[in-house]
């Protein structure tokens, strides 16, 4: 099987400095016995030296503590912060979860290359396109910054960017020659930082290269209120970050992720906000299972807003199921694989100020590909948007669907189209489709288009009520007869 490498974001960009100067308190020690401590936060920042075993020190010290990363790699550490712990880092302070190999640790054996006694625990978990079962394998092999090729048998290890995990006989297999890589790295450590307190606040580090299962992140938050800002979260396996209640992921760049960048399930009061979300869902995930961007499930008033979502293999920006109040707002989504915006199965939705260009032209798309795509979201406002050049613009969809939540059907009913400034250049490239047999949706006034501003280029029938239609066939129907429709 041929190697399959998605782009890879050519320098890892290293955290911001930590403002201010203050004192370091040490990072080891303990009682007087050298025993745990846990008796409050300790007076001034506790600084973790490269080589020191963080649990140790996190073990010495109370809530409400700050610690602070020296500059380097730190490699195979998980963090568990108390409540109100901040976690920060020097200028290139990075957390690592992947583990050096040495070159003269691999034995050359019938054509291809084995290192014995590599003893991990085996976790698959996800649905991938074929071929890629492996993908779901939680370890990753790192060859020179490039993610090797995991197939899905030990036998077809045999081109050059391909490796197994045998992970019966303990070996790693690989086709390349060891000594002719720079650097060999394999991902083995789940998670950076994860717990259940509240009130963590995580800052200016790099955390790259943990084997985060599908659906869990690197930085995972199974408490409330955490702020991750000014971070770097790069080619983990699985997911960059999860968020859970009161979270916020601000101003840090999230990409090349193996499954998603960003996820919530479920949370109340979460912000995505000014972030850099791009190029994740590098593994052979299905994207209608679960790649792209990010996705957020069962979620009530979330905001992800001014972010720069791109490249990302699957949707872009991603609420499925039971979603409620939810905010998209002066995001650029650009350049993603199947839908800029997607929006699903949610009551009351909130779209606005974005721009949104040059999505939905992935192979895997097919005709889901679209710029923005509402599907039974009721009580959604689409309002102030900007969509050009995507396979289709605005696809606003009925269907049969219940919540699993409440088991009341969802729907379509209450979406307005207002005051947005459409490039159409794809048949069908606005429009509203019905999947069922409540025809009505077509003309009680249910789904609104307003004062909306069409620029047509390239298509002819450039409209969808139910089926394609013309301008005169929008209009016929009452959509956007106080808007404007004009050739590009």
């Amino acid at each position: 099987m041929a190697m399959s490498l998605q782009p890879v974001i050519g320098a890892v960009v290293i955290a911001a400095a930590l403002a201010g100067g203050v004192g370091f308190a040490l990072g080891s020690g303990g009682g007087a016995d050298g025993g745990s401590r846990d008796d409050g936060p300790t007076d001034g920042p506790v600084r973790i030296a490269l080589g020191d075993e963080v649990a140790d020190v996190m073990a010495q010290h109370g809530p409400g503590t700050t610690y602070v990363l020296a500059a380097g790699v730190h490699r195979g550490q998980t963090m568990v912060p108390k409540d109100g712990d901040r976690i920060t880092g020097e200028p290139g302070a990075v957390l690592s979860g992947a583990e050096v190999l040495e070159p003269t640790d691999f034995q050359l054996r019938d054509g291809v290359w084995v290192l014995q006694g590599r003893v991990e625990e085996e976790l698959i978990h996800g649905e991938t396109d074929a071929g890629f079962e492996r993908d779901a394998a939680i370890h990753d092999l790192w060859a020179d910054n490039l993610r090797l090729q995991h197939v899905t048998d030990r036998a077809l290890v045999d081109e050059p960017g391909e490796w197994f995990f045998d992970y019966e006989a303990d070996e790693v297999v690989m086709a390349d020659a060891p000594d002719g890589v720079r650097s060999l790295e394999l991902s083995v450590t789940p998670e950076a930082v994860v717990s259940e307190a509240a009130d963590v606040v995580i800052s200016d580090l790099t955390v790259m290269r943990y084997a985060s299962r599908a659906q869990r992140g690197a930085i995972h938050a199974d408490g409330p209120g955490w702020q991750v800002q000014r971070v770097t979260v790069t080619q983990n396996h699985g997911v960059g970050v999860g968020l859970f209640d009161g979270g916020v992921l601000a101003d840090s760049v999230v990409t090349n992720n193996g499954q998603l960048g960003v996820t919530a399930d479920p949370a109340e009061d979460i912000r995505v906000e000014g972030n850099e979300i791009a190029y994740n869902g590098t593994l052979g995930y299905q994207w209608f299972w679960e790649s792209g961007g990010t996705k957020f499930k069962r979620t009530r008033n979330a905001v992800v807003a001014g972010n720069w979502v791109h490249h990302n293999d699957g949707p872009g920006i991603w609420f499925d199921l039971d979603n409620t109040d939810l905010v998209v707002a002066d995001n650029l989504t650009e350049r993603n694989e199947v839908m800029g915006v997607f929006l699903e199965v949610s009551i009351g939705a909130t779209v606005e100020g974005n721009t949104i260009r040059g999505n939905g032209f992935g192979p895997a798309a097919g005709a889901l590909g679209a710029g923005l795509s509402v599907s039974n979201v009721s009580d959604a406002l689409v309002t102030d948007n900007v969509l050009s050049g995507n396979f289709v613009d605005l696809s606003a969809i009925h269907y049969d669907r219940t919540s699993d939540v409440t088991g009341e059907a969802f729907t379509a009913e209450g979406l307005r189209v207002v005051d947005n400034w459409f490039r159409v250049t794809g048949e069908g490239g606005v429009g509203f489709y019905v999947d069922t047999d409540e025809q009505e949706l077509y003309s009680d006034g249910s789904v609104t288009f307003t004062n909306n501003t069409y620029v047509l280029d390239g298509c002819t029938q450039c409209f969808r009520w139910g089926e394609l239609t013309d301008a005169d066939g929008w209009l016929a129907v009452g959509n956007d007869t106080s808007g404007t429709i004009r050739e590009g």
